[in-house]
């Protein structure tokens, strides 16, 4: 006969009480997640660490454990995975992309829909980088502009297009063309509700793409100059 260990009643209840030690990376990535979703919802100034670390289920001291303050948790949790996801965009054409081996037009097509994809998947993270109008910059005086999460980006593309313009000999200005584009993608990708709020038949991504890459290659009059296609 097996007999089983018995615990008092006031034992089973504290042991029932007694919170689960999570190893420290499952908890950064707990809060991570929260802030990301809430600084999208909210604004860098209406998410409160107080709410992040409910959301994730953590004590909020730990936030200051692993970042620091609130523009440090900000900064992992949305700007530096934004630079991540433009620099590898940018290192994945200049490792593979053999200079002048394209058209235009499917060099830019094909940049425009990359690019697209990419911030349309991610728009969640974009919504709150571009809404972090109130970032705690007071707490953080060492640290990059907000804006910087776009400079450094922008720049390698800007030196991408340029030699491809200057190779093709096209004579547009790279720095303002690199991020008009840029904005238009961003914006189609991150705003498509808004844009096409009360659209009968809101277009597919594929048909967005196409026609900022027909828009940006020949302008509004279109690869044949002819009348708008429906």
């Amino acid at each position: 006969m097996t007999t089983e260990a018995r615990v008092p009643g006031s034992e089973r209840e504290v042991l029932a009480r007694r919170p689960v030690r999570r190893p420290s990376a499952v908890v950064r990535g707990l809060l991570l997640d929260s802030a990301r979703r809430l600084f999208a919802a909210r604004g860098y100034a209406g998410a409160s660490t107080r709410e992040i670390a409910a959301d994730a289920g953590v004590n909020e001291a730990l936030i200051f454990r692993h970042f620091g303050n609130k523009v440090g948790l900000f900064r992992a949790a949305v700007v530096e995975p934004f630079r991540a996801l433009i620099d590898d965009f940018v290192d994945s054409w200049e490792a593979t992309y053999i200079a002048n081996s394209m058209s235009t037009e499917d060099l830019t097509g094909a940049w425009i829909h990359a690019l697209h994809d990419m911030m349309h998947e991610h728009r969640e993270l974009i919504v709150a980088l571009i809404g972090a109008n109130s970032f705690d910059a007071e707490n953080d005086p060492d640290g990059d502009l907000l804006s910087d999460a776009f400079a450094r980006p922008l720049e390698r593309l800007e030196r991408f297009t340029r030699r491809e313009m200057a190779g093709r000999g096209l004579g547009a200005n790279p720095t303002v063309a690199v991020r008009a584009t840029f904005g238009m993608v961003l914006s189609m990708a991150v705003l498509d509700d808004w844009f096409f709020s009360g659209v009968t038949r809101p277009p597919s991504e594929e048909t967005i793409a196409r026609e900022m890459t027909d828009l940006v290659v020949f302008g509004i009059r279109g690869p044949n100059g002819g009348p708008v296609r429906g």
